[in-house]
């Protein structure tokens, strides 16, 4: 079966967004950290509860600025990269993804390559490498027998 999606393309502003999101989902564990300081710190000194939790939101809050800002920092390096963002489209089957660039470029990828897909409410994330992935937007299959095909082929290639 081929999967063939709609023409989309990735905004600046969804990047952006897939990175922030990612960043978050990724360094959760330092939240809990921030969390576990605050929480032993309790014990260990005099310091009121309320100077401990405000402790937390400020390592919190010090730790999101510097994630937003390093996904920042690299989309603002990307934008100059005009091809990420052209318009293109998909064929998706169980050997091969292809993206059709609009400006007609190929990029053919043996699903074997794939090392990592991250399924998101809205998109699909197919890494190639630990730092390069590509994205498909749900919204660009329109066919919901294709979704479907495509969930199976992706739980199919993940074991």
């Amino acid at each position: 079966m081929k999967i063939t999606t709609d023409e989309f393309s990735l905004t600046k502003g969804e990047y952006f967004k897939i990175l922030v999101t990612n960043a978050l989902y990724n360094h959760w564990v330092f939240f809990i950290l921030f969390f576990l300081v605050s929480a032993l710190g309790t014990k260990m000194t005099t310091v009121s509860i309320i100077g401990h939790f405000l402790l937390f939101i400020l390592l919190s809050l010090v730790y999101l600025l510097y994630l937003v800002t390093s996904c920042a920092i690299h989309s603002w390096i990307l934008r100059g990269n005009q091809s990420f963002f052209l318009p293109r489209r998909c064929e998706i089957d169980h050997e091969f993804i292809t993206i059709y660039l609009a400006d007609g470029s190929l990029n053919k990828v043996n699903f074997s390559r794939i090392t990592k897909i991250i399924v998101r409410k809205d998109y699909f994330l197919f890494y190639i490498s630990r730092n390069q992935s590509f994205y498909l937007p749900l919204k660009a299959i329109s066919n919901p027998m294709d979704i479907q095909a495509l969930m199976t082929l992706i739980q199919v290639k993940s074991g």
